[in-house]
């Protein structure tokens, strides 16, 4: 089943450029759009924005910290070229309160499979 939830933009300055969905699939994956709201849900996979005109790495590592998963896939990370991809990676995964949850970065061209169940 698939969950949306309106809520506003992450502001890039000082305010929300406009309303965006989050969506979750099942209990499966989480996705936040260009926001950091956090579902109260556990979902298998937080799929986590990690960079954007409005993207606060402080904001990302409470968001992380707050949605319970055991894996992470950073996501909306086209923006950084190499060097920054992983000062932002290893910046989020020094401060996640579980140190053994798994962080996914996938390099542009490389996929990854989950099963759902």
């Amino acid at each position: 089943m698939l969950k949306f939830y309106e809520t506003d933009h992450a502001p890039v300055y000082k305010k929300s450029p406009c309303r965006v969905l989050t969506v979750k699939v099942d209990d499966f994956l989480y996705y936040p759009s260009d926001s950091f709201y956090a579902t109260q849900d556990q979902v298998k996979i937080l799929a986590l924005p990690t960079s954007g005109p409005w993207h606060k790495l402080p904001e990302a590592i409470e968001l992380a910290n707050h949605v319970k998963s055991p894996a992470i896939l950073a996501t909306h990370n086209g923006l950084y070229n190499h060097i920054g991809n992983e000062v932002t990676n290893m910046s989020i995964k020094m401060h996640l309160d579980d140190p053994d949850r798994q962080w996914l970065f996938l390099e542009s061209g490389k996929f990854v499979s989950f099963e759902s169940q």
